[in-house]
């Protein structure tokens, strides 16, 4: 559970997108991102709107093999390409890596809500190509979601806790986990006796942009986070890995 601990890096943060599923709590870094690259946005593109307004002169590629949504891109000014495929390990017609679309930018900010399908691509970037990703943010669906849904995560029976953890430590390699916000519309589990959420939100800056950090003494969540559950209560996680007080 070492690799879910959440620090502090002096950099302020902000809510971008909307105040519920979908919105998510992230870093204010210095300098702007080349890029907005986008997977899995169903039928909201909140984030996506909010973060091209606020890091003004950026264009967003938003990838989502489902989804029927249309939006004004004259409104728009173009700025957002809906791109009809999922993201995956491959290439082909319905799927894409991504490794082509990264190689020309160095600072991109990375939007993740893929339905478990973050343990198929992830895993395929190298130190390198991670280190093109200034700023993640990341709906992680865990073993224990994915599980509990066979017939929702399709194709994805085979993984386990350790892929879990393997995956928290690849990005934990090039990435500091600055923020975490557990799911309340889903179950939440135990790990050595310490809660894990079955799926939650997790904020990852690039280690360039660190030159001091802490760990967090903050119970999560902080005002900055919203219910995904509007009418359910929030899971309090108030000690280690999220909260380390002492």
């Amino acid at each position: 559970m070492e690799n879910l601990i959440v620090y502090n890096t002096g950099h302020s943060k902000r809510r971008i997108g909307r105040n519920m599923d979908g919105g998510y709590v992230i870093n204010e870094l210095p300098g702007n991102y080349d890029i907005l690259i986008s997977g899995g946005i169903s039928n909201d593109i909140s984030f996506e709107i909010d973060l091209l307004n606020t890091y003004k002169g950026i264009n967003c590629l938003a990838y989502d093999g489902t989804t029927n949504l249309k939006i004004d891109e004259k409104q728009l000014n173009n700025n957002i390409k809906i791109i009809k495929k999922n993201l995956g390990k491959e290439n082909n017609n319905n799927l894409t890596n991504l490794h082509e679309e990264i190689k020309d930018f160095n600072n991109i900010f990375l939007k993740l809500d893929i339905e478990g399908h973050e343990f198929r691509i992830i895993p395929t970037f190298n130190d390198e190509q991670m280190n093109k990703f200034k700023q993640i943010v990341l709906e992680l669906h865990t073993p224990f979601d994915i599980q509990k849904y066979p017939d929702y995560f399709k194709g994805l029976s085979d993984l386990k806790i350790e892929n879990l953890f393997d995956l928290l430590k690849k990005i934990n390699k090039t990435h500091t986990l600055v923020h975490l916000h557990a799911n309340n519309g889903c179950l939440m589990a135990s790990v050595d006796k310490i809660p894990l959420p079955h799926v939650f939100e997790v904020t990852y800056i690039r280690n360039d942009f660190i030159s001091k950090k802490s760990k967090n003494s903050i119970p999560l969540p902080t005002s900055l986070d919203c219910k995904n559950i509007v009418q359910k209560k929030d899971y309090l996680l108030d000690g280690f890995p999220y909260c380390c007080k002492y």
